[in-house]
């Protein structure tokens, strides 16, 4: 067997459930908080998140893959905003197409586990 057949499944088909359901987006936006450019601060739309990370579209910029940065997640529930500063590491850069993983950070995981119940 493969090395690869042993992550992948024996015909390469099968793949590793993902560890968090991705909820699909709305009106939720990250602003990606890297540097005092213009363009830091200015929010994306997410198309959709998790409790492990989230991906977004419309992104230009200096980040690639496995660097670290601060985002700030807005949303709203019961017709008032929420928002709430973290920290996470690309995964990819594809075109405008950014998706990155939180690092480990229990408040952000606490209040991410309450918006999606609340939304």
């Amino acid at each position: 067997m493969s090395w690869l057949k042993k992550f992948t499944g024996a015909d390469g088909q099968d793949r590793p459930q993902r560890e968090f359901e991705r909820v699909t987006c709305t009106t939720e936006t990250i602003e990606i908080l890297i540097d005092h450019s213009a363009k830091s601060g200015t929010p994306f739309k997410l198309l959709d998140f998790s409790l492990g990370g989230f991906a977004i579209t419309g992104y230009e910029g200096p980040l690639r893959g496995n660097k670290y940065f601060e985002f700030k997640f807005c949303g709203e529930l019961d017709d008032e905003a929420v928002e709430i500063k973290g920290f996470a590491n690309v995964v990819r850069v594809n075109g405008d197409f950014l998706a990155a993983k939180f690092t480990p950070q229990p408040a952000l995981k606490k209040f991410l586990k309450n918006y999606i119940a609340n939304r």
